[in-house]
């Protein structure tokens, strides 16, 4: 049991150390959710789940055997929900992905409105003796490695003779995620995720040193779930969050409250909280990562993007005190309207006293190298009225990927006249009409290499189909790459 609440961009073994199974027990079923993913972390994950002996990101694939077994012991231990559309292309190609397909389940929120955004695992561990273990792993981390400052809380439990009542919130969020799943589920996947949802309800979370035993969770966004989570009777608050809204922000009603975020967004909403916030920082230039994780405002269609100048800050983290009492709140929900009005987020509650877990422990001295405040630097607001062009290009970019997701696309595999060839057909249930001379964009299965397998989906939009040609049965994937480009005045 363990509560780190900043995770160091370059510390990937934190990570998976958080999802490996106790000693002597082995995991018995798992579901993570997730923003976006990357297929080559989630071939990592698993094999952490199973104990299997990672090593070196470079040297994990290099015994087959070995990994393809993990592999397939995980296969059916594990599903993963994952917003629609927003699995990143592998940077190299690898057939081990096909194991993937059964695990990886897509989401999209009732109503076509906001992202599925929570990051948790939820997973069981049993011994040999039929023990049950269980643990709950709260993040603001995708499931990618993406280099950003992020937290996370691991939970350990078991299984009580009684009905825990505060765990009903994380049990309807289980058996929630089932109904929004874009394709349906097996019933497999579903008996699973419904036992889950109803043993979680008898397992007893102990809370981590210098926390009271008295967790709370809050999904938000699902059926029967949608309050404002946070106090408003507080006499100091630390607020971190790389986006952030003012309305959102204005609902705070203290008066003595630090923000920390990302420059570009304290610059877009300056002017309409200044007077809420008695310190604002940013991350110091000089240690924050760059490429950091992809995230959303859906509410303003404010897609942000890699670049150089972002902010390599990602944990969503707010922290109240009144009198010795202090309240701390983590998990995947941004200082944003849309993340309490249209997203789907969790977030966990976790209490204790003031000189333990309050803003001065927290942030520590600034002249400690150590320290989290020494990381950090005033905001300094400067005047600018020049369009973000980056940001236009991506939205509209956004906009087409939409467009595709919409189009509610159906494979088929088609035999050959050769033996064991096949050829994969992608159907769109509807036509759009797209100016290509300034939009174009190309596909391809994942199994093999863009440059030779990739294809202009032009046809997508005005023919309603496009094909590969010459597949083998090894090269099959349902898990198929989609470029999308714009052209400017500069190219």
């Amino acid at each position: 049991m363990m509560v780190i609440l900043m995770l160091n961009p370059d510390n990937r073994q934190l990570y998976l150390q958080a999802l490996k199974p106790p000693l002597n027990y082995k995991l018995e079923y798992g579901i993570g959710t997730t923003y976006t993913l990357d297929l080559t972390t989630l071939l990592i994950v698993p094999l952490a789940l199973v104990n299997f002996s990672a090593g070196e990101d470079k040297d994990i694939f290099n015994d087959r055997i070995a990994v393809t077994e993990a592999l397939q012991r995980a296969a059916n231990k594990l599903t993963v929900f994952s917003q629609q559309g927003r699995i990143t292309i592998p940077k190299n190609i690898n057939l081990l992905y096909s194991y993937l397909e059964d695990i990886v389940i897509e989401v999209q929120p009732a109503g076509g409105k906001g992202v599925f955004h929570p990051k948790i695992w939820v997973l069981k561990f049993l011994n040999n003796e039929g023990q049950v273990r269980n643990r709950l792993v709260i993040l603001s981390r995708n499931i990618t490695f993406d280099k950003s400052w992020d937290s996370i809380l691991v939970l350990e439990g078991e299984t009580s003779a009684t009905i825990i009542d505060k765990n009903k919130p994380l049990s309807d969020f289980i058996s929630y995620l089932p109904r929004i799943a874009v394709a349906n589920l097996n019933e497999a996947h579903k008996e699973k995720i419904v036992n889950l949802a109803d043993e979680i309800m008898n397992v007893k979370f102990q809370a981590p040193e210098d926390f009271e035993d008295d967790l709370q969770f809050y999904p938000l966004g699902i059926e029967g779930y949608n309050e404002f989570i946070y106090p408003d009777n507080y006499e100091q608050s630390l607020m971190i969050s790389p986006f952030i809204s003012s309305n959102l922000l204005n609902r705070f009603k203290g008066n003595k409250n630090i923000l920390i975020s990302r420059d570009d967004q304290i610059q877009e909403v300056y002017d309409t909280i200044k007077d809420k916030f008695t310190n604002i920082y940013v991350m110091d230039s000089l240690i924050e990562s760059i490429g950091s994780d992809i995230d959303i405002d859906a509410e303003k269609n404010n897609y942000q993007i890699d670049t150089e100048v972002r902010s390599g800050l990602h944990t969503k983290l707010f922290l109240f005190e009144k009198g010795n009492e202090a309240s701390l709140w983590v998990g995947s929900a941004n200082a944003t309207n849309a993340a309490y009005n249209n997203n789907i987020e969790f977030m966990v509650r976790l209490q204790g006293r003031k000189n333990k877990i309050g803003i001065d422990n927290f942030l520590g001295d600034k002249i400690d190298e150590n320290s989290f405040a020494s990381l950090l630097m005033d905001y300094r607001h400067w005047e600018s009225n020049q369009p973000d062009e980056i940001e236009i290009f991506t939205q509209r970019l956004e906009e087409i990927r939409e467009l595709i997701l919409g189009l509610k696309l159906e494979l088929q595999v088609l035999k050959e006249y050769e033996e064991d060839v096949y050829t994969l057909k992608i159907i769109a249930a509807k036509k759009i009409n797209i100016d290509n001379n300034i939009i174009y964009g190309f596909c391809w299965p994942i199994t093999r290499k863009e440059a030779v397998y990739k294809v202009r989906i032009d046809k997508l939009f005005t023919e309603g189909e496009i094909l590969f040609r010459s597949l083998s049965l090894e090269t099959l994937t349902s898990f198929l790459a989609f470029s999308l480009k714009i052209k400017t005045d500069d190219h």
